[in-house]
């Protein structure tokens, strides 16, 4: 059984959190700031209000943010079939934004449940 120290885990978990950054501005996704609260990094939200995100809240926004884009996708691909746009490169773009936060989607997922699953097999 492996044994991780806090401070591996806490490199672990900005290391997800910069790669998350990363693949959310590749993807063209709202930004959100990762704020230090008590030597415990959260999730803050980018808006007016300022608030602290919990995690599901995060997580749903994301999912939100990633199927918006694959509907957008699916309305501009449907608009180029039937006629009433010509602008191929547009219709490219947004299936390419849509792939790239799903592709994001499934990478954060399983860095997630690797790090679920190392916490989860630490001796206590």
């Amino acid at each position: 059984m492996t044994t991780l120290d806090t401070s591996s885990l806490t490199e672990m978990q900005n290391a997800i959190l910069q790669r998350a950054s990363t693949l959310k501005n590749a993807a063209g996704l709202s930004t959100s700031a990762a704020q230090d609260v008590g030597g415990v990094s959260s999730v803050v939200d980018g808006s007016k209000s300022g608030g602290i995100l919990s995690f599901n809240d995060a997580l749903n926004e994301a999912m939100s943010s990633v199927n918006d884009s694959y509907i957008q996708s699916t309305e501009a691909q449907d608009a180029y079939q039937k006629g009433e746009t010509t602008d191929i490169a547009s219709v490219m773009l947004s299936r390419q934004k849509a792939s790239v936060a799903f592709q994001a989607t499934l990478q954060m997922r399983n860095r997630l449940m690797d790090a679920y699953k190392t916490i989860m097999n630490m001796s206590v």
